[in-house]
C-alpha cells in the first residue's frame, strides 16, 4: 500500500499508491474508519472517496488461487477544515485586559497570537478558545489578535480589532456671555479643543439658534434672540463616559437716547426736557449744575435752575440709559442755556418845537438781544431797531 496521507477539507484521496502484482490480483478494502467507495478496487491507484471526516485505514491484498494472500495497510487522514470566528471587535475604555472568545472547534486546537498594536500585551493562555490579553494600554492605535484553528493539516485563522480608547478630555464650555447686539445675534464660542475624544456643541435651552460648525470648539452661534440662550459642549470617546460642560450667553439689545436739542430759558423760568429713549431698563438726568429735576427718572422731566446755574449762565443737563443685561450705559447730553432778564429805559419825557426832531439819547438796556421802537403818533424814527435814534413828529402829533 502507499504512504499515509494527510488531506484538508476533502473527501477524496489522493492515487493510493499500491503496488502492481506481477503474479495474482490486488485489491482494495477498508479496515477501519468508516464508509467509502473506491473508484476501482483492484486499480493500485485507486481514489477513495470517504463518505465522513475520518482516520481511514486501507488494505491493499493480492491474492493468487489458494495461496496465501499478501496484504499492506495505510492509512488516509481526512482532515475537515473549520474556520476561525475570533468574535466580534472590540471597543474598551481604558481597560488594562479583555477576553479573546473563539469559536470552539469540534476537533482540531486552538491558539491565540498577537498582531499588532501600540504595545504588546501577555495573552494567557496561549491555546485554546477563551484567553486574556493583559496589560493593555489606552491608545488611538488599535490592537489586533489572531485566533487560529487547526485541525491536522487544516489551519484557518480570523483576526478581532480591539481599540481601548481613552477617557475623554474633561469639557470646558468656555465662561458665560453678554452679548450686545441687535437682533438676531451672533456669539463665539470659546470652548477647550480635545485632546482625547471628539466635541460637539448642543443647545440646551433659549430661543432657536444656528450652531454653524457643531463639532467646532470656537465656532459661531448666529439667530441669538434677547434674553439667556444655553448650550453645552460634550467631548467623547468610544464606549467611555463623556464629560460635558454648559456655557450661557446672555443677549441684550442697545439702548438708544437722545436728550433733546440745546435749549435757552430766562431767569425765574424752568425748562421741560424733550428727550426719547429706547430700548432701556431705566433711565436716569444728571446735571452739570445745582439745579433739580421734577423727576430725575422720567423720560421728560422739568428742570429748575439754581442760583449757582444761573450765576453760571448754563448747566450740561446729561440723559443716561440703562440698557438690558449685556450692553453698556448710553447717555446724550443737552445744554440749557440761563439768560437774565432784559431792562429797557426810553429815557425822560421832552418837549420840542413842532418843526422839530428829537434824538432820543436817554434810551438805555441791559441784556437786550433786539430793540423795537414804536410810537402812538404818526412819527416817525430815523430807524426803530436801534437804541438812540432820531424821531421825527408827524402832523398828528402836533
Amino acid at each position: 500500500a502507499g504512504a499515509t496521507q494527510n488531506l484538508c477539507g476533502t473527501l477524496e484521496s489522493g492515487a493510493l499508491g499500491g503496488n502492481t502484482p506481477v503474479v495474482g490480483t490486488g485489491a482494495w478494502s477498508i479496515v477501519s474508519g468508516g464508509t467509502g467507495t473506491f473508484d476501482d478496487n483492484t486499480d493500485p491507484d485507486a481514489i477513495f472517496t470517504a463518505d465522513a471526516y475520518s482516520t481511514y485505514v486501507l488494505r491493499w491484498t493480492i491474492s493468487n488461487g489458494v495461496c496465501t494472500a499478501s496484504t499492506s495497510n495505510m492509512t488516509v487522514n481526512f482532515y475537515q477544515s473549520i474556520p476561525a470566528n475570533a468574535g466580534a471587535d472590540q471597543s474598551l475604555c481604558n481597560a488594562s485586559s479583555t477576553v479573546l472568545i473563539g469559536n470552539a472547534p469540534s476537533s482540531g486546537t486552538s491558539s491565540w497570537s498577537f498582531v499588532s498594536g501600540p504595545n504588546s500585551p501577555l495573552i494567557f493562555p496561549p491555546s485554546g478558545s477563551m484567553s486574556i490579553a493583559y496589560g493593555l494600554i489606552a491608545s488611538t492605535t488599535p490592537y489586533v489578535f489572531q485566533y487560529t484553528v487547526t485541525n491536522g493539516n487544516c489551519t484557518s485563522t480570523d483576526e478581532v480589532t480591539i481599540t481601548n480608547y481613552s477617557q475623554p478630555t474633561p469639557a470646558f464650555a468656555g465662561n458665560d456671555q453678554s452679548v450686545c447686539s441687535t437682533l438676531p445675534a451672533t456669539a463665539t464660542m470659546a470652548a477647550n479643543t480635545p485632546v482625547y475624544g471628539t466635541g460637539g456643541w448642543t443647545q440646551e435651552s433659549g430661543g432657536v439658534a444656528v450652531i454653524t460648525t457643531p463639532s467646532d470648539p470656537t465656532t459661531t452661534i448666529t439667530g441669538l434672540s434677547a434674553g439667556t440662550s444655553v448650550f453645552r459642549w460634550t467631548i467623547s470617546n468610544g464606549p467611555c463616559q463623556s464629560s460635558s460642560d454648559l456655557v450661557s450667553i446672555t443677549v441684550g439689545t442697545p439702548a438708544t437716547v437722545n436728550a433733546g436739542i440745546n435749549q435757552s430759558i430766562c431767569v425765574g423760568s424752568t425748562a421741560t426736557m424733550d428727550a426719547t429713549a429706547s430700548g432701556y431698563i431705566s433711565l436716569l438726568w444728571s446735571s452739570s449744575g445745582t439745579g433739580i429735576f421734577s423727576s430725575n427718572t422720567a423720560l421728560n422731566p422739568v428742570y429748575t435752575p439754581s442760583a449757582s446755574d444761573i450765576i453760571n449762565g448754563s448747566a450740561v443737563l446729561t440723559l443716561t440709559a440703562t440698557p438690558a443685561t449685556g450692553c453698556p450705559l448710553v447717555s446724550d447730553a443737552m445744554v440749557l442755556t440761563i439768560n437774565p432778564q432784559a431792562t429797557v429805559s426810553a429815557g425822560t419825557d421832552a418837549t420840542i418845537c413842532e418843526t422839530g426832531t428829537y434824538t432820543l439819547s436817554g434810551a438805555t438796556q441791559t441784556n437786550a438781544t433786539s430793540l423795537a421802537w414804536t410810537t402812538s403818533g404818526d412819527g416817525s424814527f430815523s430807524s426803530t431797531t436801534v437804541l438812540n435814534p432820531i424821531y421825527t413828529p408827524g402832523a398828528n402829533d402836533l
